[in-house]
């Protein structure tokens, strides 16, 4: 009887001495899988974040170019004489916060909200830039206010708002 209860007392701390390795196994598994799921998550809310970030920076780039073509619009229709002798054909030009067109060779620093470059050009009429062509005396415009991310890795304003138009003057527009 002794002999039967020393074997059944092995048998039983041989188990126990197994399962203790087993159960620290099943944490350390459940403790990966736990990090990695984690991981999986941080990953997914930091892309979130930057869409987010991304889409307010292109929505708020398409108001300041359309503010822009607004701008130009009563300009031209204040006087459209001067309005179309102010921008030389294939010139672009800095159109700031103030509400000031400058013609500068390169308009790289922000000059909205110390984020985004707006830009105004007048597009050649030789040049086919908009995908169309300004008939009968129109002044092809475009308005481009781009901003930077570090998503950028060739031109540090890779993100872009562009608008396209055509002005005409209004008191001698043909009619169709």
């Amino acid at each position: 009887m002794k002999n039967l209860i020393k074997k059944y007392l092995s048998t039983i701390n041989c188990q126990l001495s197994t399962d203790k390795g087993q159960t620290l196994i099943e944490v350390l598994i459940a403790m990966g899988a736990g990090i990695i799921i984690l991981s999986a998550m941080v990953t997914l809310v930091i892309k979130s974040l930057s869409n987010s970030q991304y889409s307010k920076y292109q929505g708020m780039a398409s108001q300041y170019s359309q503010e822009g073509m607004e701008v130009l619009r009563s300009e031209r229709d204040s006087n459209w004489v001067s309005f179309s002798a102010s921008l030389a054909e294939g010139t672009t030009y800095c159109f700031g916060e103030d509400q000031v067109i400058r013609a500068e060779s390169s308009c790289v620093n922000p000059n909205i909200d110390a984020t985004f470059v707006r830009k105004v050009e007048r597009i050649r009429a030789s040049d086919d830039l908009t995908n169309y062509k300004c008939a009968g005396g129109g002044i092809a415009i475009v308005v481009t206010v781009s901003w930077k991310d570090g998503k950028c890795t060739t031109d540090p304003y890779c993100n872009k708002a562009r608008l396209d138009s055509c002005f005409y003057n209004l008191k001698t527009l043909p009619t169709p």
